[in-house]
């Protein structure tokens, strides 16, 4: 095999074997390992604070007092109903205590009330909690009422404020508009992706002091161990402490949960890497969910969501709706303070479906990332760029190989013999071929009768018009 050869099938080698990885590469979803079954751990049901009981009232009075009602929510769904936060405004100089609320729709009068045990100071906006709404018949603009049951400081005492010989003090009626069950997409689900769970779990720092001092400062007035009330006061440190902050449109910087801290302010990965960090610390099992344009946080539960729901519920005083993902290794609470007030409130992107299923309604993707804390290595075989340049490579150098192989002097048979010539063959002046045997031989030529000049003699150059290449 001469060296021409040779070098076309190395070129073809290189190019099949770049092939294979190519195709190996958009096919496959390379992935880490992540959490064994054994590495999960389950939170308890701890203990609550016990909330202030409220003051005894002396008496009832009715009087006018200067205070506004609001309510806050990322969505009430038709038929499926919702969540808001309610606060108060009291303008008043004097003490208020709210002992509940509650929401009427208008004109249906269909209501959603719970008890509350709540100071509100003077001249000063209290918020109130988290109050789970039932959803009105259709979506679209709706009217609703907010009312309050409250008591007053006045005359040296508490007194039980009263309007019109009831006890709810009902504020002027407001709109609020009702959004449409949505439609999931259709997405593909990949686990621990390579570059985003190795980028992930290079970030997480459970052990970093100033985590462990936001974990201090958000949990110590509970019960020790992990639990589901530690959980849903890490969810509302990170909601009160950090500010959203959209990056500059085509950056993708993902902080470290000590620059969160630090700088107050974050997006959506921000936002997660933080509250699993905290969760980490812990010792509980955290994951980050990255769509193809949000990420959030989730924590496992369990093998089935009984006992997150009562305890969230609980914690927040209200029958809220929960909202989970489900796989082979359990359930795993949703925690996104960018689409909720709440731990196990809906995430950006995700979409209330019926009576009380969810799903995605804006993405493509969904991959899970388990928070592990190691991070892997990258092989150069897992470089998708890799594949595409040597292959873009070897085929270039395949069509160079191929055509210096195959690049050969065509030639007439021997003019003599008229069997092909192999190699180099020997031209008359007149152009016409020879076996270099069959010149010798002849001494002169058949087609135009000149002489061949003699072996040892030079031989004149065949005219460059008459080799034809390939």
């Amino acid at each position: 095999m001469d060296g021409r050869k040779a070098f076309a099938l190395a070129a073809f080698a290189l190019m099949l074997l770049s092939l294979t990885g190519t195709l190996w590469s958009i096919s496959t979803i390379p992935q880490r390992d992540g959490f064994g079954s054994s590495a999960l751990a389950l939170p308890e049901n701890g203990t609550m604070p016990a909330p202030p009981d409220a003051p005894q009232a002396l008496a009832s009075i009715e009087m006018s007092v200067r205070v506004q009602a609001r309510l806050e929510s990322y969505g009430v769904y038709e038929g499926r109903g919702g969540s808001v936060r309610l606060s108060v405004q009291n303008q008043e100089s004097y003490e208020l205590y709210a002992i509940g609320a509650r929401i009427t729709w208008l004109p249906e009068n269909a209501r959603s009330e719970r008890d509350l045990s709540v100071q509100i100071a003077a001249s000063n906006e209290t918020r109130l909690g988290m109050l789970a709404l039932s959803g009105p018949g259709g979506a679209g603009p709706h009217r609703y009422q907010i009312g309050l049951r409250l008591l007053v400081m006045a005359f040296g005492g508490w007194h039980r404020l009263t309007r019109n010989g009831g006890q709810w003090i009902d504020f002027e009626a407001g709109s609020m508009d009702i959004a449409p069950l949505g439609t999931p997409s259709h997405y593909e689900t990949s686990n621990n992706y390579y570059t985003y769970y190795d980028k992930a779990n290079s970030l997480l720092q459970p052990e970093s002091p100033g985590v462990i001092a936001a974990l201090s400062a958000a949990t110590s007035n509970f019960s020790a161990g992990y639990t589901y009330q530690k959980l849903s006061a890490v969810f509302d440190y990170v909601s009160e402490h950090v500010k959203y902050l959209r990056e500059p449109e085509g950056q993708d910087y993902w902080q470290t949960p000590d620059e969160t801290l630090s700088l107050g302010t974050g997006d959506c990965e921000d936002y997660a890497l933080l509250l699993d960090s905290m969760v980490m610390a812990m010792d509980g099992s955290a994951r980050l969910y990255l769509l193809d344009s949000h990420a959030f946080a989730a924590f496992w539960v369990g093998e089935g969501p009984d006992g997150a729901v009562p305890s969230i519920r609980a914690y927040y005083g209200t029958n809220l709706d929960v909202f989970y993902l489900t796989d082979k290794g359990g359930v795993w609470l949703v925690a996104d303070p960018l689409a909720s007030f709440y731990l196990g409130g809906p995430c950006v992107g995700s979409t209330p479906t019926n009576g009380t299923g969810w799903d995605f309604n804006a993405t493509t993707q969904l991959m899970p990332i388990d928070c592990t804390g190691r991070p892997g290595h990258v092989q150069f075989w897992e470089l998708d760029w890799l594949w595409g340049t040597m292959l873009l490579v070897t085929s270039v150098t395949l069509m160079v190989a191929t055509l210096v192989s195959g690049r050969r002097e065509r030639v007439r048979p021997c003019a003599q013999c008229n069997s092909d010539i192999e190699g180099a063959p020997f031209r008359c002046a007149c152009g016409a071929p020879y076996h270099w045997e069959c010149r010798n031989a002849m001494g002169k030529c058949v087609k135009c009768g000149a002489p061949f000049p003699p072996p040892s003699a030079p031989v004149p150059a065949p005219p460059a018009q008459d080799v034809k290449h390939d």
